[in-house]
């Protein structure tokens, strides 16, 4: 699942004072590693809803609790946040690099890379201080996260009453907030809008029975409470959930809807600073530090990659030229509980083991199925216990057609890759910043490999399928593109799919066409990064020849973790050259 965007903020003047008072007392490799411990409270704000998702123990990662509320950035919070990032830019230039054990090199990369890459976006303050949308708004996301809220004694309680009783005037903070980026012509165009004040109402006029179900069982859980104060905290919660969520919700959409939509419904590239803000949101978004330009040549590549190869299974498989998808089957599973054990089982052969992980499959609440994605995985806090289940969410009923996307989801996908990650014990902060295109790379990447886990022996159908639906994603890629850097109309994008795809139906096209408008980038950082994981497989096994070990170049990205490509392909490199140089020597 991905997270929200958060402005980075951080105590400058306690870290400053902190790394000059030890600079008298140790090496820079020593201030470094309590520089890295000090990062948690200053990543994470103490009032933020945050802390309760990455931590079961804020207090032992220096982090001590202050009532939660959903957060707000304002113009003055984005001007701060560059003038902290700036500063802690040249304070990391401080440090002896080559003083630094490798391990620590690599965290100073990341962290170095994570500070450049938070920067690219601050100078555009209404066009990237958006917490609404239909898609991925907070609005439509607040529910799960409520539903996933974990309460572990009466701090986290008190939070969580805090925000349902603060969630209202946040709300309309959001809504002052997109007066001044309709005031700036940089919101959300007309349908949008309409479409968040849609899901506002159908929220308020639904009974979230869920909520209440939910939070009242952890409250039946919680050890912490007196049964008499398990019963007012139970009511308190129902009466919460009914009348202060619901108003905050008809609250926002009344506001919005007294907003004069100013927006022109046009890609970025329409708007006032729209072309050049893209261009630094897909390397914000991505990890990636191509140009626009590069992207679109490197996609045309690769559609003429899988074309080609599309064409080779043709002629080895003629009866591929009137295949029919619609009779593909990837195995016989009764349950996603069982399509994940046997996933678990078969990615063995290219992917390092890290034993029978605990999780449970959750669906989707009614309420929110309109507004969310087939599946997602939530991320597991820092410090997790092994006993705690990870969470995978389905939206409607488990089908065996679902194959790759449970692979993107669990095994080897999102929840693998976190699982393992965690299991490093790397410097907490690693665990806290975010590289989205990293995570959503490579749940592409295995995606786009799940079929050759099917129970099906009919590979050579799967691959061809899965060929079309990669070849579905570089046009959609060229298409967000087309729309928010080189101006197209909405026409314009329909005809794009309509010569390259067609028949898609006008709904389809339609549907789509607000998909990518509404969130710029956000398919990007799945398709190219996927695409990108594959090519470094690819030059990888053709370096190594017989060397090659499909395993050993998964665990070289898994123990690399979330950080941008460049990184990534600097650590590989790194591990083609000690392979290479360890055979040089057995040779000799």
């Amino acid at each position: 699942m991905k997270k929200f965007k958060r402005v980075f903020s951080v105590v400058l003047a306690v870290a400053m004072v902190f790394s000059l008072a030890s600079c008298q007392v140790a090496n820079d490799s020593q201030r470094f590693d309590q520089l890295l411990a000090s990062l948690p409270k200053q990543l994470v704000a103490p009032n933020s809803m945050d802390v309760n998702f990455l931590f079961n123990d804020p207090a032992a990662f220096g982090i001590e609790r202050e009532l939660y509320t959903l957060p707000v950035s304002r113009r003055e919070d984005y001007e701060q946040s560059k003038k902290d990032i700036e500063a802690w830019i040249e304070m990391l230039k401080g440090y002896n690099y080559q003083s630094l054990t490798a391990e620590q090199q690599l965290s100073y990369d990341i962290l170095l890379d994570y500070l450049n890459r938070r920067l690219l976006t601050l100078d555009y303050y209404e066009l990237d201080n958006s917490y609404l949308g239909s898609f991925i708004g907070y609005q439509a996301e607040l529910p799960l996260l409520f539903n996933e809220y974990t309460l572990n004694d009466q701090m986290d309680l008190d939070c969580y009453f805090n925000i349902l009783k603060t969630c209202k005037d946040t709300f309309l903070q959001y809504a002052e907030i997109e007066q001044e980026r309709q005031d700036a012509q940089l919101g959300m165009c007309q349908e949008i809008m309409d479409r968040v004040i849609e899901q506002c109402n159908t929220f308020a006029q639904s009974d979230n029975q869920f909520l209440i179900d939910s939070m009242n069982e952890k409250i039946d859980a919680a050890d912490f409470l007196t049964d008499e104060q398990k019963a007012a905290a139970k009511e308190q919660n129902e009466s919460l959930v009914k009348n202060e969520l619901k108003d905050a919700y008809l609250a926002l959409a009344e506001s919005l809807a007294a907003i004069e939509v100013k927006t022109p419904e046009t890609g970025l590239a329409g708007l006032n600073g729209g072309k050049e803000y893209y261009e630094k949101l897909f390397r914000q978004s991505t990890g990636v530090d191509m140009t626009i330009e590069e992207v679109k040549t490197y996609v045309q590549g690769q559609i003429n990659k899988l074309l080609t190869r599309a064409v080779a299974l043709m002629t080895q498989n003629p009866e591929l030229q009137t295949a029919d998808f619609t009779q593909i089957s990837y195995g016989d599973f009764a349950s996603a509980e069982e399509n994940i054990a046997y996933l678990g089982e078969k990615m063995l052969e290219d992917f390092p083991s890290i034993g029978q992980l605990n999780f449970t499959v959750k669906q989707v609440p009614d309420s929110m199925k309109d507004n969310f994605s087939p599946a997602a995985y939530l991320n597991s806090k820092v410090d997790k216990d092994p006993s705690e289940p990870e969470a995978i969410y389905l939206n409607g009923e488990y089908s065996p057609d679902l194959f790759t996307t449970i692979a993107h989801e669990g095994y080897p996908g999102h929840m693998y890759q976190n699982v393992y990650f965690k299991s490093l014990n790397l410097p907490t902060f690693r665990y806290i910043i975010g590289y989205s295109g990293y995570s959503e790379g490579w749940a592409t990447y295995v995606e786009n490999n799940a079929w050759k886990y099917a129970q099906s022996d009919d590979k050579a159908l799967l691959e061809f399928y899965q060929i079309n639906n990669m070849l579905v994603n570089c046009y959609i890629a060229l298409a967000d593109i087309g729309l928010h850097y080189d101006g197209w109309t909405k026409e314009e994008f329909m005809d794009f799919f309509r010569q390259n795809l067609g028949g898609l139906d006008e709904e389809s096209l339609n549907e789509q066409y607000y998909l990518n408008l509404e969130t710029p980038t956000n398919y990007l950082q799945y398709f190219i990064n996927g695409m990108l994981y594959q090519d470094l497989y690819d030059e990888t096994a053709q370096k190594l020849g017989s060397q090659f070990d499909p395993v050993a170049f998964h665990e070289v990205l898994l123990q690399t973790g979330p950080t941008s490509y460049a990184i990534l392909q600097q650590q590989m490199d790194a591990y083609v050259s000690e392979v290479t140089s360890a055979s040089f020597q057995q040779a000799a």
